[in-house]
């Protein structure tokens, strides 16, 4: 009888036990829907709100290039959007070449205004000063002061960028500094200073811009120096090993109200991909040139398309 009853009191606590175990699987869960918008917006001329633009663009004879209307790249996110632009062109032929065009504008008032493209570091290959050898590009200054790079750099090694090498036309060199008037229409880089290399000039952008004659707040050296090493400047130690972050190249308005259009960025050599910053935005184009014996209609169809 004792038996009986000690087995049936097993079997009971393997029921119950059985059924803690299925039905006990986890101490809470939590089912949440969230909606995510697109990081990046594209507008211009007939877009609609997925980005996706359509235009009609001019008829030209063969042997001649058309130019898209523009459209503005908008970041909607809080954290850095890498991105590509291509273009493809529907019939593809030897001849027909497809290029994109950033187009930069700083105006006037106030003063200081800055319109910019962002390259990171490291989509180059570019973690230091010692990694950075050239940078070239093609551009059209349109009106103003012609484009100029900032080469951002973190001097405390926190991994944040606190200061920056400007490399611009007016201090490119110590034999021509400061000369104007400024070149404008088609040209590459700084035009006759050429592009940036190691003996190109830099002054760092937390002290003065000047003057050329020198001043003791106005921290002024060749690419080549500053990888050398270059102490207490303003404050600063800086050298081959300091990291690089990334690269501005910009117009701003703080001589004059300037505008240009830039392509073929190189960096050591090499295309570039371009970073939009939080909240920031980009305009660009595209430029297609056709051959001499091309004719008849073609699509052209160019993606925005996040890296």
């Amino acid at each position: 009888m004792v038996n009986k009853k000690l087995l049936f009191l097993g079997i009971f606590l393997l029921m119950i036990s059985g059924v803690l175990a299925v039905s006990l699987t986890y101490f809470g869960q939590i089912t949440s829907t969230v909606n995510v918008n697109r990081a990046l917006t594209v507008t211009g001329g007939n877009c609609n709100e997925a980005g996706v633009c359509t235009e009609t663009l001019p008829g030209i004879a063969g042997g001649e290039s058309v130019t898209s209307e523009v459209y503005t790249i908008n970041s909607q996110t809080s954290v850095n959007a890498p991105i590509q632009i291509s273009t493809s062109v529907d019939p593809s032929e030897e001849g027909i070449a497809t290029n994109i065009e950033y187009s930069l504008f700083a105006q006037g008032d106030p003063a200081g205004s800055e319109s910019r493209i962002f390259i990171r570091g490291e989509d180059v290959g570019v973690f230091t000063l010692n990694d950075l050898n050239t940078i070239s590009w093609d551009t059209n200054a349109i009106l103003g002061y012609l484009p100029h790079i900032d080469v951002l750099i973190d001097t405390d090694g926190d991994g944040i960028k606190d200061d920056a090498l400007v490399f611009e036309y007016a201090k490119a060199t110590v034999a021509n500094c400061d000369n104007s008037p400024y070149p404008t229409g088609n040209l590459t880089t700084f035009y006759d200073k050429g592009n940036i290399s190691e003996a190109t000039y830099a002054w760092l952008t937390t002290g003065d811009a000047g003057p050329c004659s020198g001043s003791p707040t106005f921290f002024w050296h060749s690419l080549a120096d500053w990888k050398a090493g270059q102490t207490n400047q303003n404050g600063k130690n800086i050298n081959g090993a300091t990291p690089v972050k990334g690269f501005d190249l910009e117009v701003d308005s703080w001589i004059e109200e300037s505008s240009a259009r830039v392509s073929g960025i190189l960096i050591n050599g090499n295309a570039v991909d371009i970073t939009i910053k939080p909240a920031g935005t980009l305009d660009f184009y595209t430029v297609t040139n056709f051959d001499v014996d091309s004719y008849g209609e073609y699509e052209l169809t160019t993606t925005v398309t996040p890296q």
